[in-house]
């Protein structure tokens, strides 16, 4: 069965006010899944507010070094394939100018070496799986103690 995974990188500050409260953000972009939504233009206004642009060059960039050396390892125009045999994982991930989709089937492992590369370059990714009705921050935010 395929997983697919609707990547975003927050707001800074929006991340930070929401952590606790991420499923605020997960129905928000559940009702921006829907095009026919009666408050389609607004929602679509909202998204990108607090969504950043993804740094395409970055990403590119953190993602061929960190399987530049593996065999299963393919690139395309934005567009990246990775395949881990001994656990039968195979994933791929495009980006978009807001949105990075992810993809995978069989085992986790080829998902969740995309997941760490993507982890290690912003800790205000948030991941969201629609199907299942799954999301996450990619990173946990550390919050102030103050004593």
């Amino acid at each position: 069965m395929m997983r697919k995974y609707d990547i975003y990188l927050i707001e800074k500050e929006v991340a930070n006010h929401y952590y606790q409260r991420a499923g605020l953000i997960f129905q928000l972009f559940k009702d921006f899944q829907q095009p026919s939504h009666i408050q389609y233009d607004e929602l679509k206004k909202q998204v990108e507010y607090i969504t950043k642009p993804l740094p395409i060059e970055e990403l590119e960039d953190a993602i061929e070094s960190a399987f530049l050396h593996t065999t299963a390892f393919f690139k395309g125009e934005k567009q990246y394939k990775l395949s881990i045999l001994k656990t039968q994982s195979r994933a791929r991930i495009k980006m978009y100018d807001r949105l990075i989709s992810l993809e995978g089937i069989g085992g986790v492992d080829a998902e969740t070496a995309f997941f760490e590369v993507l982890r290690k370059l912003n800790p205000y990714f948030l991941a969201m799986d629609f199907t299942k009705e799954q999301y996450g921050w990619l990173t946990p935010i550390k919050t102030k103690k103050f004593i």
